[in-house]
């Protein structure tokens, strides 16, 4: 309670793992630039140790009030994220809103999970709607009735223990990490 955002070390049916989580009762998951830099480092063990990693995302975007500087944490670790894609397996867990930058995280994944209430956009769905003049609902706008729109190699889950077997799956067939 209190931290905006959680990292630790886990695993997933023996295979190791990072994990990063944020949290939303923290001001909706906002992302700092503490937070940030907490993931960063996370990102850093992970390449070093060739270890997969798990996104649980559920944010409204940035931490506004901290202004340029949480948005300079955003952009460190979406770089060295985006540097990972295809070296460390990445997976993203949308349990909830994710809105704003903090969706380019799940972008930068190798996997994305939607949850029954998992909702991914750039924008918040108001200022979609505001732009296309449409008023549709979140879901249909980032949710798992929207995945063949975005572009992501992502799947719909209705619970954790679905989304654990098939990153066990997965973990199973990638060359680098079968076998553990």
């Amino acid at each position: 309670e209190g931290e905006g955002v959680v990292t630790g070390f886990a695993t997933v049916d023996g295979y190791p793992v990072y994990v990063a989580a944020q949290n939303f009762a923290v001001l909706h998951g906002g992302a700092s630039k503490a937070g940030c830099d907490k993931i960063g480092r996370m990102l850093a063990l992970a390449e070093k140790n060739s270890t997969p990693i798990v996104y649980l995302l559920h944010s409204r975007g940035m931490q506004i009030g901290e202004g340029v500087t949480a948005l300079e944490g955003m952009a460190q670790l979406l770089s060295k994220a985006a540097k990972l894609h295809g070296v460390v397996p990445q997976f993203a867990v949308v349990d909830g809103e994710v809105y704003g930058q903090s969706a380019l995280l799940a972008a930068c994944a190798d996997f994305t999970f939607f949850m029954k209430e998992g909702v991914l956009t750039a924008d918040s769905p108001l200022v979609i709607a505001a732009r296309s003049g449409k008023n549709l609902p979140e879901a249909q706008v980032g949710g798992a009735a929207a995945l063949p729109h975005t572009g992501l190699v992502s799947f719909a889950a209705e619970n954790y223990k679905e989304v654990r077997e098939t990153v066990h799956k997965i973990l199973d067939i990638l060359p680098d990490f079968s076998g553990a």
